[in-house]
């Protein structure tokens, strides 16, 4: 891990005007882009900033061994209780 950051606000939506009047210009994809993902299924649309890097960054095997994750991320998920008091007490140290 090499930055945390803090959700903001979140959208679940299948209309792409929607979409795109939430993310406005925070984001990577262009209209067409965003049009493509909700044809199919609704898209879930995260308002973030960034807080901190974390230096020295958290090795994969230290987050796993804590409880964060469970594997490599690859989605948004949830740490354990007991994940998340160890990644507060590294990340305000």
């Amino acid at each position: 891990m090499t930055a945390v950051g803090v959700v903001e606000d979140i959208l679940v939506s299948p209309d792409w005007e929607s979409v795109l009047t939430f993310v406005g210009s925070r984001t990577v994809y262009s209209s067409q882009d965003i049009k493509e993902m909700t044809r199919t299924r609704p898209v879930l649309a995260i308002l973030f900033r960034q807080d901190r890097f974390v230096d020295p960054p958290m090795e994969l095997h230290e987050l796993i061994e804590a409880g964060v994750v469970r594997g490599a991320p690859q989605t948004v998920g949830s740490a354990s209780p007991e994940g998340f008091e160890w990644l507060l007490g590294r990340i305000n140290a």
